[in-house]
C-alpha cells in the first residue's frame, strides 16, 4: 500500500521543480538564484522527504497515520471476513 504513491510524487515533484527551474531563463541575476533554490529544494523535498521519510513513518505508525480518514476500526483481513461465522 505504501510503495504506490512514489511515483506519483516523484513525477510532481519534477514538474513542479521544472516549473520553478524556469526562473533561471530570467535575466535578472536574482530570479536565477531563487530559481535555482527552489528547484533545488523541491527536488530533494520530493526525492527524499516524500519518497523515504514519509512512507516509512507511515509504515511505523500504522492504522493511527489515516486516524481523520478512516475512522477508529482497524479493518479486518480479508480472510477473516470472509470466513463464515
Amino acid at each position: 500500500v505504501y510503495k504506490r504513491q512514489g511515483p506519483t510524487i516523484a513525477a510532481a515533484g519534477v514538474i513542479l521543480a521544472g516549473t520553478f527551474a524556469t526562473l533561471m531563463l530570467a535575466g535578472n541575476s536574482t530570479l536565477s538564484q531563487m530559481g535555482f533554490a527552489l528547484s533545488f529544494g523541491i527536488v530533494v523535498s520530493a526525492f527524499v522527504m516524500a519518497m523515504v521519510f514519509t512512507p516509512s513513518l507511515t509504515a511505523l505508525i500504522g492504522h493511527a497515520a489515516w486516524w481523520p480518514g478512516h475512522g477508529d476500526e482497524k479493518r479486518e483481513p480479508a480472510a477473516q471476513a470472509a470466513a463464515p461465522p
